[in-house]
């Protein structure tokens, strides 16, 4: 419901509460206008079958989210920005060859990655776990883009300038009890974007994975 109201178009003549109303809006201050939604699969949303298929084949069928999954890398550009999608993996050599094809686009204002990955050699997660995949570091160098919005690690992490864990916005885990949970705003028009903390719960929420 909440990704429908980000997505939907409000024509911005609309004035009536009804119309408002009707498009999943409580009032006509709250109007947005198909704000476009970028989803990428992770390691736990990766299938244990196979056969069985992906949820994100369904998020597809919603208008204006892009879900990208079977490890397949997908261009997607935005008015004036191209955005890099490239899902969880299921080996090494299958994120290394998706990587590969992943060229700036020069006729785009912006161009922004967005990965999902481990890195060695930084302390982004607390434990390793079996179905992670990683990335050198030295591969987002190559990459020349403007951001990367980097997915796997719970635990928010500026990896470089230009690169960034976010986090989850949820403890997953009792060692993520004590940790303040953020989410990540970004104006591609400025260097080192802050971590922005969200309001935190009047008491930790623990739940096990």
């Amino acid at each position: 419901e909440q990704l429908r109201r980000l997505t939907t178009v409000v024509p911005q003549s609309s004035t009536k509460f009804s119309e408002v109303r009707d498009s999943g809006y409580s009032s006509a201050i709250r109007r947005l206008s198909g704000i476009p939604i970028v989803i990428i699969s992770g390691n736990h949303s990766w299938p244990k079958q196979q056969v069985k298929g992906s949820v994100f084949s369904v998020l597809s069928q919603f208008p204006g989210i892009h879900a990208v999954h079977n490890e397949t890398y997908q261009l997607l550009r935005f008015d004036g920005i191209s955005v890099h999608a490239i899902p969880h993996c299921a080996s090494q050599e299958k994120l290394e060859a998706e990587l590969s094809k992943v060229t700036r686009d020069p006729n785009a204002d912006y161009n922004v990655a967005i990965l999902h990955a481990s890195i060695p050699y930084i302390a982004t997660n607390f434990y390793v776990e079996p179905s992670q995949i990683s990335v050198n570091p030295d591969n987002l160098l190559e990459l020349e883009m403007d951001y990367i919005a980097l997915g796997h690690s719970h635990c928010a992490k500026v990896v470089q300038e230009n690169a960034c864990y976010c986090g989850s916005t949820e403890r997953f885990s009792f060692i993520e009890s004590d940790e303040q949970k953020k989410f990540l705003e970004v104006d591609l028009a400025k260097p080192s974007p802050p971590f922005i903390p969200p309001s935190p719960p009047a008491s930790p929420r623990i739940r096990g994975e």
